[in-house]
């Protein structure tokens, strides 16, 4: 009688401890469905938070864990796309995405090896060293022939740049100059008229530290000056309103350890400032915080925080393992692999390993404007209606316009394809005009011209070669200057 009763005991433990599994996986699992306008090059990919990766069919549906995902459908041939946040629940519950594979925007190059930081101004890109000389801000514009494709600052300007911005659709620059050695904060307007770059000051800005560097950033109606080695932020009403800042409070950090890494600012006027723990590879590093403004909220805490920005009324903190949306505090949405986001008051662009997405918060939405195809990130701007990009692969940097006006989606990977031929030596585009530098060898003695140089044959045959690349890769509707050869 006992050991039938240790018997169903067993049993019922077996039965008991199976049904707590299934219940578990069942709690701890969903569905995801994707439905798309499918072509026979797609590629359909879910990211979890963990960068653990899913690949299958179209309209197919799958059992998949709860979490957060990213889906990505990619028609390679077509360059279209659809992006999608999902969050997945538990007991098997379906999340479906639906949607239309969208086209990338349409690109052009507009600028050779631009510098550290890019701007958008009077319809070309302006590139500094984020916080270099004045003197040495390039404007970038078409290489010719007999001019290089570069125009520097004005070098009667003397000081260093802290930001260039624009406020009111007026372009603005912030330099810290020095008169009989006493530092001073000037602003100033910026243009790039006639293919010069001028600086015209407006003012002193006083009641600040003049030997402070500064950041700006745009702020209600006006601007704020923010520096993280001063612990200070000043708000500046207008361009008519410069004698004196409205000085702002820092929210401050539960941690005394931790210390202010930089600043966020939103257009209705929050702010946010990250603080995090000093770099010391010696110990373990504590979570950073990040303090709002609004006292009713409580700061938000995470580890490896990269970056913190207003996307529309969405806090945006990037992260190594990616991108983290809170609105009014609280955690709305987590997209996986996400690197870096650019956003201003109506636009919201992510970037990812595979390229550049336009994507609405709103709808946890999007699709790739640009993929990089041989390139890798660098930086990016905010330019009209599209997006400036800065891209590197092995031969330099190319700063491109990404416009859905424009009509090539491919020049970039042309470019990469020219510069890669053994009789080029560089590549240099802007816009439709495409600068090449050949690479003819060595050169030999010349009897005509009695010294060295290259012959008319070596000439002939590069001319040739590049005009057949250019045939190949249907470059026929630019201008193509080779002032070696012609």
């Amino acid at each position: 009688m006992s050991s039938k009763i240790i018997k169903t005991g067993l049993i019922a433990i077996i039965l008991l401890s199976f049904i707590v599994i299934v219940l578990f996986k069942v709690s701890s699992t969903g569905q995801l469905q994707i439905f798309t306008d499918g072509a026979a090059s797609i590629k359909l990919e879910v990211i979890s938070a963990t960068g653990k990766r899913y690949y299958y069919g179209d309209n197919k549906k799958i059992f998949i864990p709860k979490g957060n995902y990213a889906v990505r459908v990619y028609d390679k041939d077509n360059k279209t796309s659809l992006y999608s946040a999902v969050k997945i629940s538990g007991f098997l519950k379906l999340s479906q995405v639906k949607g239309k594979l969208i086209r990338e925007y349409g690109r052009e190059v507009l600028a050779d090896n631009p510098k550290s930081c890019i701007n958008w101004i009077g319809g070309l890109v302006v590139s500094s060293d984020c916080g270099g000389p004045f003197a040495e801000v390039v404007l970038h514009k078409p290489a010719m022939a007999t001019t290089p494709p570069v125009a520097e600052g004005d070098r009667s300007i003397s000081g260093d740049v802290e930001s260039i911005f624009s406020i009111g659709g007026e372009s603005l620059v912030l330099i810290q100059t020095a008169n009989l050695g006493q530092s001073l904060q000037v602003i100033g307007k910026f243009s790039t008229s006639n293919n010069e770059i001028k600086f015209s000051p407006t003012a002193q800005l006083p009641w600040i530290k003049q030997s402070t560097t500064y950041v700006v950033n745009p702020y209600r109606d006006g601007f704020v000056l923010s520096s993280v080695a001063d612990s200070s932020i000043y708000y500046y009403p207008g361009l008519s309103a410069l004698d004196k800042p409205q000085g702002l409070s820092i929210p401050q950090s539960t941690n005394p350890s931790l210390e202010i890494q930089s600043f966020a600012f939103s257009k209705n006027g929050e702010y946010a400032v990250l603080y995090s723990p000093p770099i010391d590879e010696s110990v373990k590093q504590d979570s950073s915080e990040i303090v709002s403004s609004n006292n009713k909220q409580a700061p938000i805490v995470l580890k490896n925080i990269k970056k913190i920005v207003y996307c529309k009324e969405f806090l945006c903190v990037v992260t190594t393992k990616g991108l983290n949306l809170y609105k009014d505090g609280a955690l709305t949405m987590f997209i996986p692999n996400i690197g870096d986001v650019i956003a201003d008051d109506s636009k919201t662009y992510l970037v990812d390993n595979l390229g550049v997405l336009d994507f609405s918060l709103e709808e946890s939405r999007g699709f790739y404007v640009y993929t990089f195809s041989g390139y890798s990130y660098r930086t990016a701007a905010v330019a009209d209606d599209g997006l400036i990009v800065s891209i590197r692969d092995e031969h330099g940097v190319l700063a491109i316009n990404l416009n859905k006006q424009l009509g090539d989606t491919s020049i970039d990977t042309k470019i990469f394809e020219l510069r890669g031929k053994p009789y080029i030596d560089k590549v240099s585009v802007y816009k439709n005009i495409i600068y090449i530098s050949p690479n003819l060898g060595q050169p030999t003695f010349i009897q005509s011209i009695g010294g060295l140089g290259f012959s008319n044959e070596v000439k002939s045959s590069v001319k040739s070669s590049i005009a057949k690349d250019a045939q190949a890769l249907d470059l026929t509707s630019f201008k193509i200057i080779t002032p070696l050869l012609d």
